[in-house]
């Protein structure tokens, strides 16, 4: 599973999510390369308005997978389908993900955030057929409004994919019933044997 924070985060603050997740899942959780004024780091500049194009984006997740990819060897782990945990501008990156390396995708959490306008265009959005998401959002946030999140629900049921929705009265977090929701989606993810043997057969 890899662990991707929001704007002024880092490669720490995304552990608060996993405490009840499987002990057999390997974790890793990168830092972002950009660094924030204000401190902490993000994955590219802050504000709807700057949300670069999916071409612009890719070298950075090209870099980001062969960083994983690197790390995967080293410690013996399969990682030809990864589950993705994204908070905010975390949760744009992993939905940039699915649509740029779908194969490389068995599941996403988009915890607080948003798939673009810009690249709800996208012809690509096809891969989004069958994916298995998990979103949290509050009806209270101020950073990134609710009405996105539920226009994003609908866009993505839309293009087919199977998607489990938790909305609560909270601002920008996640709260209780939605975190016990995110360990349920995670549980009942297919073990990643079985990934992996669809992928084959696909």
């Amino acid at each position: 599973m890899v662990l991707l924070h929001g704007w002024r985060g880092s490669e720490d603050s995304m552990w608060i999510f996993t405490h009840r997740l499987s002990p057999e899942d390997w974790l890793i959780s990168p830092r972002g390369s950009l660094e924030a004024p204000e401190g902490g780091f993000g994955w590219f500049p802050s504000g709807a308005a700057q949300v670069p194009a999916l071409a612009q984006i890719k070298p950075l997740i090209e870099q980001l997978l062969s960083m994983i990819d690197r790390w995967a060897h080293l410690n013996g782990v399969d990682s030809r389908q990864l589950t993705f945990m994204g908070f905010s501008q975390g949760a744009l990156l992993a939905y940039a993900i699915t649509l740029l390396f779908p194969h490389r995708v068995a599941g996403i959490a988009a915890l607080a955030g948003y798939l673009p306008e810009k690249w709800r265009e996208s012809e690509l959005t096809s891969a989004l057929a069958g994916k298995p998401f998990y979103m949290a959002h509050g009806s209270q946030d101020t950073t990134i409004p609710v009405t996105s999140a539920r226009q994003t629900l609908h866009f993505l049921e839309d293009a087919g994919a199977a998607v489990t929705y938790c909305e609560s009265e909270v601002g920008h977090k996640l709260s209780m019933g939605c975190l016990h929701g995110l360990e349920d989606f995670f549980q009942n993810l297919p073990a990643p044997d079985q990934r992996n043997k669809a992928q084959e057969d696909s």
